[in-house]
């Protein structure tokens, strides 16, 4: 979480002095994978940050400080569940935080697989 705020804290210090796309760039990577680890690459806010922020430009800096407002808000609420391994205990919510890539997947038997596949496919 305190990396959410400092990202957002970021934006507002290289808008107010004087946008510069050397500062954006550094800032947008950072944010990005600060997004991809609290909350994996199938999230709907990482998978747009990258085309929010495309610009390089302020309004870029600005669509992409929302998306972390946005998250940090969700996560403080407890509507967001992240991805990192440590408990959470924030002022509305309490949940403990699992990485992403350790979550539990949904494996699904082959014959699922196989009402997908064409059957001459199958008899090769």
């Amino acid at each position: 979480m305190d990396h959410i705020n400092d990202l957002i804290l970021s934006a507002s210090t290289i808008l107010d002095n004087g946008f510069d796309v050397g500062h954006f760039a550094e800032w947008r990577e950072s944010a990005f994978i600060v997004l991809l680890g609290l909350l994996g690459p199938f999230h709907y806010y990482t998978r747009n940050f990258g085309e929010l922020t495309a610009g390089m430009t302020q309004t870029s800096l600005l669509a992409g400080s929302g998306v972390l407002v946005a998250a940090e808000q969700g996560i403080r609420d407890g509507k967001i569940h992240t991805t990192l391994g440590v408990p959470f205990h924030g002022n509305e919510a309490s949940f403990v935080q699992i990485p992403w890539i350790l979550r539990p997947k949904k494996w699904h038997p082959a014959s699922r697989l196989t009402a997908f596949v064409p059957h001459a496919v199958l008899a090769g």
